[in-house]
């Protein structure tokens, strides 16, 4: 006989004495349940198990029976009863993506040990290292196939298998549910797009929305950089608006757009170029060259040249110190304001002392190189010692050990005489830069108060200079013409 489902019931007894008690089975929609139903039973009639399991047999109930709910419904069979149940599909879960770093743009201030709050601290830029886990697919639970009440399979359904993120400088693996970083630099993700650039950007102010900001690739300040607030970098440093009382650090460059004015306080350090169209009030380290429009009152060491450049280029108050060069259209002011030039540094000493330093330091290398040489020696005797007294027997486990002591000792210092021959080459070849490099330069005019120091000898300007170049000749500070292989493009 047929089974009847969403509600309607099935009699298995059609046809027979209608006195007689009828069964009836109901399986639900989902075929996970079946209910047993009687009718035309009189006040303390029964009826027997057999009957009802024939009845859901006939209408194909045979997986998940249900005997002690049988028992009880053939015991007091008034009401419809539950006699079958079936084991449901257990569905798959969704895969989740397990992210290691932070994927929301509010960053929150740094709580110090003490207990209060540092705000300019917002830890903004998130640092990866090439081959850092960026994330990765946590896979979903697996799913089990169920079965209905009529013995067939209830399949499970599949789960969510979600998409790593793309972008920029990422790395897969073969089965792509992970994501590593290709490159040194910062994280940016927005949108479900994940990029690694070997530049950040702080596309506003540096301030208190943004803290300071620390960074080991180049750092691009689309704004200012206000007072209190730092910036460092492992690169280069672009700020296209103003400094203005802060701190920047930087590996390679720094180059602002507009000006810095030091307000007495922060620095700007560089292990390149420092760039800027002026700095008023300012201290500034740099490695290479410092190239501004105007100096001011400011604090300037540069391990190159500063090079003052635009129309009225000048240098006013302050201290200046370059390694080889400073050239300016006027240097001091129409006041006499004490403005300090100095020219110092291991190229100058080098110039100053002609070849003696030179010829010191290859003397003693060539000692030393020398001193290398006995102890190779006296090394190969012992090795020639040791090989004659084994003849052809094994060395002991002692006897091994002090064998390789030895021809270690013998590898360092034939390495060491390499060193050695390599840096009397390069003090050969390097030449000795002329005295007369070493200059200050100024193409109209250098105003009393002026103080120019070249190597250990100054010279306080008592007089304007026009068009005059200073440099050493001697044992004194001289003057000569700007030629034009003096200036600066």
């Amino acid at each position: 006989m047929s089974t009847l489902n969403n509600g309607q019931f099935s009699n298995p007894n059609a046809g027979t004495d209608s006195s007689k008690p009828q069964l009836f089975v109901r399986i639900s929609e989902n075929r996970q349940e079946a209910f047993v139903w009687a009718k035309n039973v009189t006040l303390g009639q029964q009826i027997q198990e057999e009957d009802v399991k024939r009845a859901l047999e006939e209408n194909g109930v045979v997986f998940g029976i249900l005997p002690d709910a049988i028992k009880t419904f053939c015991a007091n069979p008034t009401r419809e009863t539950l006699c079958a149940h079936g084991i449901p599909a257990q569905n798959e879960g969704n895969g989740e993506i397990e992210y290691f770093f932070r994927t929301d743009e509010c960053s929150t201030p740094k709580q110090l040990e003490d207990g209060t709050v540092d705000y300019s601290s917002l830890d903004m830029v998130q640092s990866v290292k090439k081959g850092d886990l960026l994330c990765r697919i946590v896979p979903p639970e697996p799913g089990k196939d169920g079965t209905d009440v009529t013995g067939k399979t209830v399949p499970y359904k599949k789960g969510h298998f979600p998409s790593l993120p793309s972008g920029r400088n990422l790395t897969f693996n073969e089965e792509r549910t992970e994501v590593r970083a290709a490159i040194d630099g910062c994280i940016e993700y927005r949108k479900g797009i994940l990029n690694i650039n070997d530049t950040f950007y702080v596309r506003g102010n540096v301030d208190s929305s943004s803290g300071n900001i620390s960074f080991g690739g180049t750092v691009v300040v689309q704004g200012d950089v206000t007072a209190g607030y730092t910036v460092k970098a492992g690169g280069d440093i672009k700020v296209y608006g103003m400094v203005i009382g802060a701190t920047l650090e930087a590996g390679g460059s720094i180059t602002v757009s507009k000006g810095v004015n030091g307000m007495l306080g922060g620095y700007l350090k560089a292990g390149g170029n420092v760039v800027a169209r002026y700095f008023q009030s300012a201290k500034v380290i740099s490695g290479c060259d410092v190239y501004a429009d105007t100096l001011m009152n400011c604090d300037v060491d540069a391990g190159g040249r500063i090079i003052m450049r635009g129309p009225n280029s000048s240098i006013m108050g302050g201290k200046c110190q370059a390694g080889h060069r400073i050239y300016a259209k006027m240097i001091g002011t129409t006041s006499y304001a004490l403005t300090e030039l100095i020219i110092t540094s291991p190229d100058l000493k080098d110039s100053l002392s002609g070849n003696f330093s030179r010829a010191n330091e290859i003397a003693e290398l060539k000692q030393k190189i020398m001193a290398e040489n006995l102890v190779q020696q006296d090394c190969a005797r012992q090795l020639k010692l040791i090989s004659s007294t084994l003849g052809s027997r094994e060395p002991s486990a002692r006897t091994q050990n002090l064998i390789k002591s030895i021809t270690n000792r013998q590898k360092e210092s034939e390495n060491d005489v390499y060193r050695y021959s390599k840096r009397i080459e390069e003090l050969e070849n390097a030449p000795i830069v002329p005295l007369s490099e070493f200059n200050v330069a100024v193409l109209r005019t250098a105003y009393p108060g002026t103080k120019i120091t070249i190597g250990t000898v100054s010279m306080m300007l008592n007089n304007k200079y026009d068009h005059m170049k200073f440099y050493l000749k001697g044992d004194q500070i001289v003057t000569g013409p700007i030629l034009p292989s003096d200036e600066e493009n």
